[in-house]
């Protein structure tokens, strides 16, 4: 069995976060032709269920939380979830830099919660219109660290927003000293930095299809464009970089496109709309 696996953020998805008509079609076209569809993405489920119904795509593996959720034909094959009390210590950790970071927790039904009570309600506002924007979501005015009283909640990331993207590169080093013996610390986009669990990556998940599902690595193709997807990229032979992606991801993709829709035209061997026989 073939699968064909995509980023989202930057490479499926635009900055308004929609998917273009051409690639739908042509997704829709790699299913046709028998080839499964997934996603490895730092995005959370809930997201990308919403995403593939709104788009009506057929998705049967994902590869969500930057790895620490794996699903495949509605099943959950794999989950990495944060300790409650762990959480605790990070948010407690990230308390004195909560003026350079946007702490926030993704919940279901397009709703997110922060560090509500470290903002004045002005403050909070604000960035919770510009976050919300950029999310797609709404704000709820409670606490993240309401949940970690509830055991029945679980955590698989710590989402960070940074409020001036240019104290990104510097932000991302104070974290790593603090967190990097202990978590997996990511620059998931230009102002957004995601902890997680300790060994938690994109690469290490898809090991796990591989050795529980009917796809190997020879079997499958991906397409990313973050740093993250790096380890992903030197996994799987077949791999893909969307062309505005830095120069380190560039050089270690097999291929170079402008779109998701190129890739997988060339994984079917059609140019020009012709398809292409090989002797």
């Amino acid at each position: 069995m073939k699968l064909f696996l995509s980023d989202l953020d930057g490479t499926l998805l635009s900055k308004d976060l929609t998917i273009s008509k051409e690639d739908i079609n042509v997704i829709n076209l790699l299913n046709e032709r028998g080839i499964s569809f997934g996603l490895a993405t730092g995005r959370d489920l809930h997201f990308c269920k919403r995403l593939a119904d709104k788009y009506n795509l057929n998705i049967n593996t994902f590869i969500a939380n930057n790895g620490a959720t794996l699903i495949y034909k509605n099943k959950v094959i794999h989950e990495e979830k944060i300790e409650n009390n762990k959480v605790d210590f990070i948010l407690e950790k990230l308390l004195p830099i909560s003026n350079d970071l946007f702490v926030f927790e993704v919940l279901e039904n397009e709703r997110s919660i922060g560090l509500y009570n470290e903002y004045t309600k002005q403050d909070w506002n604000l960035y919770t219109n510009i976050f919300g924007d950029m999310l797609k979501t709404k704000f709820l005015d409670v606490d993240i660290r309401t949940l970690t009283k509830d055991n029945s909640y679980s955590f698989y990331k710590i989402s960070m927003y940074v409020i001036n993207p240019e104290k990104t590169t510097s932000l991302l080093c104070k974290l790593k000293k603090m967190f990097e013996n202990h978590f997996e610390i990511l620059q998931t986009s230009y102002n957004c930095i995601e902890l997680s669990k300790k060994g938690v990556n994109k690469a290490n998940t898809a090991e796990i299809l591989f050795q529980q599902t009917p796809f190997t690595k020879e079997t499958t193709s991906f397409i990313g464009d973050g740093e993250n997807d790096i380890g992903l990229i030197n996994l799987i032979p077949k791999s893909y970089v969307i062309e505005t992606a830095n120069q380190v991801v560039k050089e270690k993709a097999n291929y170079i496109v402008k779109s998701v829709s190129e890739a997988i035209l060339k994984e079917l061997k059609i140019v020009n709309g012709k398809e292409i026989y090989e002797k």
